[in-house]
């Protein structure tokens, strides 16, 4: 009997169309689409990280996913850094227990209620140019110049997510002195950097100042959308 149960149980839930569709409603206002759907359809693996993201908790979950990337290490060749990024949420990346413990991001809250902090991405393998050659002491638009044709801006999730991960798995803390402008905008362009002692930072700078230390990083486009 308790079989039936079970059994009656997994049929109402897969015709509860209503709950389905909130969750897609729900996915698509923190980005996931259909890429992300289909991902988690046809991984067990996905589908099981994002089963134990709900079950435990979220912060130890994600500290989980982050020590897996960075046991995955960093290549760089040919002026391009390939990782592996786990597609934590900026506010999340901030609160895991080893950042804060290494001081790798600096705890700010200003961020906290945008929708592009809280946008978590399908892990993947990315291709980063930290810095593009060039770059610095640019306008945003002159900056976007530099790009090759199969690159794109990429968020400040994932060069948060590069530079935590580059300084676990290396001990290098890269762009002491300098920022990177994102995809990401607010009143001006959300920029990550100025990685010191006590972690980088997330800040806003505007598209058309120039500044010696402020550049441009460049994620491949397949990996992202472009802003």
């Amino acid at each position: 009997m308790s079989q039936d149960m079970v059994r009656q149980e997994v049929e109402e839930f897969g015709k509860d169309h209503g709950l389905i569709h909130e969750m897609i409603v729900t996915g698509r206002k923190v980005g996931a689409g259909r890429a992300f759907y289909a991902s988690l359809t046809h991984s067990e693996e996905l589908f099981r990280r994002v089963v134990a993201m709900v079950e435990q908790d979220p912060l130890q979950a994600a500290q989980h996913a982050l020590l897996d990337a960075v046991a995955k290490g960093v290549t760089f060749e040919n002026g391009v850094y390939r990782f592996f990024d786990p597609g934590t949420p900026l506010i999340i990346l901030r609160d895991i227990p080893v950042i804060r413990e290494k001081k790798i991001m600096s705890r700010q809250e200003w961020y906290q209620g945008y929708n592009w902090a809280q946008h978590a991405d399908v892990p993947q393998e990315r291709l980063l140019r930290v810095p593009v050659d060039g770059s610095f002491n640019l306008a945003f638009w002159n900056q976007k110049k530099l790009l090759t044709k199969g690159e794109a801006v990429p968020s400040s999730r994932i060069v948060a997510a590069f530079l935590a991960i580059m300084a676990l798995s290396t001990g290098k803390r890269l762009l002491p002195e300098h920022y990177m402008r994102t995809a990401d905008t607010v009143s001006g362009r959300v920029d990550v950097g100025e990685f010191r002692a006590e972690g980088f930072c997330v800040g806003i700078y505007w598209d058309d100042r120039c500044n010696v230390s402020v550049g441009l990083a460049a994620v491949n486009k397949s990996q992202t959308l472009a802003a």
